[in-house]
């Protein structure tokens, strides 16, 4: 979760592959080449029907993506708008990730129609309908169809030899509307459609249970879901086990303050190479999604300062804490801002939730500079001027990715099993396209399939 710009800035893995064939085997390789084909063929057709080499069907593999990864549309029906020049009933309007929305005469519209609206803590009707593409997509369809990034294509590579594909029956995501919280997700029937369709998948596998993946701000997200919203019958009968891919579950400095003011990085570089798209425009649209709220920083201690501001030359700094962190976007003027933080405050609290209650392995980079608190030296209303760092994924510390730990359970061996890997060098996003953690998730799968051979081509 930068947060919104890692999103952004994913990496597609190049891989080569060299063949040589000199003259005198040509012949043979087109036998052979053929022979492949065929096998290909069989393999293909195998995964469209949800099964491996062996016949059994495969679990589901369900993607849960972070802040920004699932593209939206939009219905617009609006009684007035603000411009001129918008429109104030349009169909599917492209509402993320499309960048013709940044272009003068059409970024204002844009910003009108992305922004949430709140009275008392409640979202309010602003005539803009969210719709989710990846929901919409075909049988068949490459899941990276609803998404913003390419996010999953090299863990699915890691595993396709067990008959996963990003087109494989077997495999979808979970999408939903990032810009609200789990507060919202809870009762607008988003928490509802998920556990609809994690069921599906596994009537369809004939009931093998769920492998959920899930990936930051889609760590809480899934958290809240299996500690409040489904009880544990219903896991046990869905859910194989869940893979966390840097699950902010102590919340991110960095989310904190942009807030207060952000950087051109965080937000995709859009106010860089479109000057009239001002940071403060884009903070006053990024504070009215609750979901940046949830993610408030919890893994702090109380005597660890958050914001650092020297507010007039000559007079010591203004130290905040956690606990002050309504009070900062009181004393910057960002009233609407601690209203929504106040409405939110409950709703991702990781001390306050229970453990999930299903298998969990817990993947996170480390060993990066990551911010645990932010100095203001012009005071409210400027750009930060540094940071303090800790060990982490290079966006959230170590200390919020590894909270997961807390779940291991010596005393009680019923409990579901928690494992960590942590990647040192391996950025937030880098967790789902580096090497080592690319293994280690296939390892993962793999033990759902003892008596599958292994090439261990994909192992380090």
């Amino acid at each position: 979760m930068v947060v919104l710009t890692m999103m952004l800035q994913s990496s597609c893995l190049l891989m080569l592959f060299g063949l040589e064939l000199v003259s005198a085997q040509l012949s043979e390789a087109f036998k052979e080449k053929n022979v492949q084909l065929l096998i290909d063929s069989l393999q293909e057709a195998n995964n469209d029907t949800g099964q491996n080499e062996g016949g059994l069907s495969l679990h589901p593999l369900v993607f849960v993506g972070g802040m920004g990864a699932s593209t939206l549309r939009a219905d617009v029906n609006k009684t007035t708008v603000p411009h001129w020049y918008c429109t104030n009933t349009e169909k599917d309007y492209k509402l993320w990730l499309f960048y013709e929305n940044f272009a003068p005469a059409k970024a204002f519209c844009w910003i009108e129609n992305m922004r949430l609206a709140w009275k008392d803590g409640v979202l309010q009707d602003t005539g803009v309908e969210a719709k989710l593409p990846g929901d919409a997509l075909k049988p068949g369809s490459d899941i990276k169809g609803g998404f913003a990034v390419d996010l999953w294509t090299d863990y699915l590579k890691g595993v396709e030899d067990l008959g996963y594909s990003p087109t494989s029956p077997s495999v979808i995501a979970l999408h939903y509307d990032w810009r609200k919280s789990v507060q919202e997700w809870a009762v607008d029937g988003t928490f509802a459609k998920m556990k609809e369709q994690i069921e599906s998948q596994v009537a369809k596998a004939s009931g093998q249970r769920a492998v959920i993946v899930s990936l930051s701000l889609g760590v809480p997200t899934m958290h809240k879901f299996f500690a409040t919203f489904v009880d544990a019958a219903w896991k046990e009968k869905n859910i194989e086990r869940w893979v966390s891919a840097s699950g902010s579950f102590g919340g991110v400095v960095e989310l904190a303050r942009m807030y207060l003011y952000p950087e051109p990085v965080d937000l995709a570089d859009v106010p860089k190479y479109f000057p009239y798209l001002t940071l403060p425009v884009m903070r006053e649209l990024w504070n009215t999604f609750s979901a940046s709220f949830m993610q408030k920083p919890t893994f702090l201690r109380d005597d660890e300062v958050l914001f650092n501001v020297s507010t007039a030359p000559g007079k010591p700094p203004s130290l905040y804490y956690t606990k002050d962190l309504g009070a900062a976007l009181h004393d910057a003027g960002l009233s609407q801002a601690k209203e929504l933080l106040d409405s939110h405050s409950q709703a991702y609290v990781f001390s306050e939730l229970p453990a999930p209650g299903v298998t969990v392995d817990c993947l996170y980079g480390d060993k990066l500079a990551s911010g645990n608190s932010v100095q203001f030296a012009h005071g409210f209303g400027q750009r930060s001027t540094g940071y303090s760092t800790e060990d982490g994924d290079g966006t959230v510390p170590a200390r919020s990715l590894r909270m997961c730990e807390q779940w291991k359970a010596a005393d009680n061996t019923s409990a579901p099993p928690v494992s960590l890997y942590a990647f040192p060098g391996s950025s937030h996003q880098g967790v789902l396209h580096d090497k080592a953690p690319v293994a280690v998730f296939a390892k993962i799968m793999r033990t759902l399939y003892p008596h599958r051979p292994t090439t261990g081509a994909v192992f380090v």
